[in-house]
């Protein structure tokens, strides 16, 4: 991808998604959110507040401890590709066993775009590294839009 077709370097801000923790609330089915797709999503001022700009088509689901998630958040920021967060860390390990459950992957993190499981952080790297994920975002929320909404 060329410098001049990359979003803003304000795109990299993202939402970080914490699973609510009720003892009186089943766990929620937790999959992909179906949101508005394109390639960027929030952004933020200098005060750190957050406004809606754009849909999602990728989210990364991490724990708190790991390098590799860091390095892949680093990486899709690096690129300019706006992404949610979703926190696995939670010790009942819903949130987990169902990216799991979705991916086939037994690690983190798990970067899903437009709501396929597109690897790890290695794939990630090699995919920004030649194109290949900066396109599939771009599919996926070119997808997304023809069908009226969906994303990540």
């Amino acid at each position: 991808a060329s410098p001049a077709s990359a979003p803003a370097a304000s795109a990299r801000v993202h939402r970080v998604v914490r699973p609510a923790r009720s003892p009186t609330r089943p766990p929620a089915r937790v999959a992909p959110r179906r949101r508005p797709a394109a390639s960027s999503s929030s952004r933020s001022d200098p005060d750190g507040a957050v406004a809606e700009e754009g849909p999602v088509v990728v989210a990364v689901v991490t724990t708190a401890s790991c390098p590799h998630c860091r390095r892949a958040k680093a990486a899709i920021a690096a690129a300019g590709i706006a992404f949610e967060e979703i926190d696995a860390s939670a010790p009942d390990g819903v949130v987990l066993d169902a990216a799991r459950k979705l991916s086939g992957m037994r690690t983190v993190p798990q970067v899903f775009v437009g709501g396929v499981c597109y690897g790890g952080a290695d794939e990630v790297d090699a995919g920004i590294a030649d194109g290949d994920f900066p396109a599939a975002v771009a599919s996926a929320g070119a997808r997304a839009s023809e069908e009226g909404g969906g994303g990540a």
